[in-house]
């Protein structure tokens, strides 16, 4: 876990470079720029759900909804990619993996609450 800021920081740079060489000089690097973007958000939903509650940038619900929507875009970046025959697009499927594991882990742990909030109730 402790390498996951300086990963987040170097995919960073490397979304940034992309983006402006795209714009500047005219790179044709759109769907890396894509796949790299998906990465960079799991790994930030990662780090904030990993975090302590008294150091949490983001609340629950916010990792679910951003989980939800970076594995529907990353799908999307991924079907479009293999339709039309990019390999680069293959970078998204790791992407498509931890955002599916923040969203799946997200909702354990929601479930995982939502049995103590009951049985806590009950008693």
């Amino acid at each position: 876990m402790r390498l996951i800021k300086p990963t987040i920081l170097v995919l960073a740079l490397t979304v940034l470079v992309t983006s402006i060489g795209s714009l500047l000089l005219g790179w044709q690097l759109k769907s890396l720029t894509s796949s790299l973007c998906m990465l960079l958000l799991g790994l930030i939903l990662l780090q904030a759900q990993n975090s302590g509650p008294d150091e949490r940038s983001l609340p629950p619900s916010g990792v679910r909804l951003l989980g939800a929507v970076g594995v529907i875009l990353s799908g999307l970046v991924l079907a479009r990619g293999l339709y039309r025959s990019d390999l680069v697009v293959l970078l998204a499927m790791p992407a498509l993996g931890l955002l599916g594991y923040v969203l799946v882990r997200s909702l354990r742990d929601r479930q995982a609450r939502e049995v103590t909030a009951h049985t806590t109730s009950a008693q």
